[in-house]
């Protein structure tokens, strides 16, 4: 029971998964309190019509009983249907149910030409409800301020002075009730909102910089491909299970020492970057490619034969397109293996190495250069 009581004034925050559905609790519990209140006002004005035709009093205020009737459907209207499909339609719905409860009780002074002490009852109490729902003190304070500023001047005609000092005395009093009420719930209830705020927010940090901190522990500052470490956590978890469908591809991009030595460093960053680039268009939607060092790198890829030799088919396509800065052409040499050629995964890697420098010793004599010069 009292964990009830509590929730209805604080919203239990234990952990910060249960800040996702906050704002969807806090419409809601709105949206409920809106319908019931807007039930209410209509019963209400339901039984004073229906007294209207039997007591002076009530007869007078016909038109007020209408007009709270009328705004009461109108806000039900809005918080059982429109609130649905936009949620924030509730706070419309509320701000109908409180102008009904305020203009009401002000319509009904200011036809009564005579006042019982039941009817200041009412409009006192007209006066104020809404002090208790609104959910902002400063507007608590003004709307408390400007009903018994109302109340002084509309009522001192028509009630003897005794009545007349109780009913501005009973009005302050529970007026200063409401806003004080209103104004721990609603302080209550928004410290524990900026609190499970707070916390989603160092959540959120905290995930970002663990996003860093792997991202600087297993990627290439330079490619921003995966690096060496990534690479051999890979490796290790492969050689413990060894899939059916598994291709390595080692690759090296050419020139990288005459590049360096004939037009600067940068230039040679330059390719090892425009191989990186050139490796991740080919092997589009690959993760796992990884540079070892260097100008060295490694793919490891599921598929078919033939998916892999297309995407090498790419791969030189792409690097006999590419231009940058400071260098014009790009060649990169590769070699393969499988998991279906192999038993082991250390074989395959050497294997795949082994077909990468043939390749590259091929690119050289093809184009009469030495290798150890290039």
């Amino acid at each position: 029971m009292l964990s009830k009581l509590r929730n209805i004034f604080l919203f239990d925050i234990s952990s910060v998964e249960d800040l996702q559905s906050l704002r969807a609790r806090i419409i809601a519990d709105n949206r409920k309190f809106a319908v019931i209140w807007s039930l209410v006002q209509f019963f209400y004005g339901s039984l004073c019509l229906f007294l209207s035709f039997y007591k002076e009093d009530y007869e007078r205020c016909r038109i007020a009983y209408i007009v709270a009737m009328i705004l009461s459907v109108l806000a039900f209207v809005c918080a059982v249907f429109f609130a649905r499909k936009a949620p924030l339609m509730v706070y419309f719905s509320m701000l109908i149910n409180d102008v009904s409860i305020l203009g009401v009780g002000l319509l009904i002074a200011w036809f009564l030409l005579q006042n019982s002490t039941r009817t200041i009852m009412i409009f006192a109490s007209a006066l104020i409800f809404p002090i208790l729902f609104v959910s902002n003190t400063l507007l608590n304070v003004i709307i408390a301020l400007a009903d018994i500023i109302v109340a002084i001047f509309l009522l001192r005609h028509g009630l003897s002075v005794e009545i007349y000092q109780w009913c501005i005395t009973d009005l302050i009093i529970f007026s200063s009730m409401g806003v004080t009420l209103g104004h721990f719930i609603n302080k209550a209830r928004f410290e524990r909102y900026v609190f499970a705020e707070s916390a989603v927010q160092l959540a959120e940090s905290n995930a970002k910089f663990a996003e860093l901190q792997t991202k600087y522990a297993y990627y290439d500052q330079m490619t921003g491909l995966k690096n060496r470490r990534a690479y051999s956590e890979k490796i290790e978890e492969l050689e413990k299970e060894m899939p059916a469908d598994c291709f390595v591809v080692m690759a090296d991009s050419n020139g990288l020492k005459r590049t360096n030595d004939t037009l600067g460093h940068l230039a040679g960053d330059e390719l090892i970057v425009g191989a990186a680039d050139c490796l991740r268009r080919s092997f589009e939607g690959v993760k796992t490619i990884y540079r070892l060092g260097g100008d060295e790198f490694c793919i490891i890829s599921h598929g078919t034969e033939e998916e892999i030799k297309n995407s090498l088919a790419r791969l030189e396509k792409i690097c006999f397109e590419w231009k940058g800065k400071y260098v014009n052409n790009l060649s990169v040499s590769y070699g393969f293996a499988s998991t279906k050629e192999f038993s082991d995964f250390s074989s395959i890697l050497k294997a795949a190495d082994q077909r990468m420098y043939e390749f590259k010793n091929n690119y050289y004599k093809s184009a009469g250069t030495d290798k150890n010069k290039a």
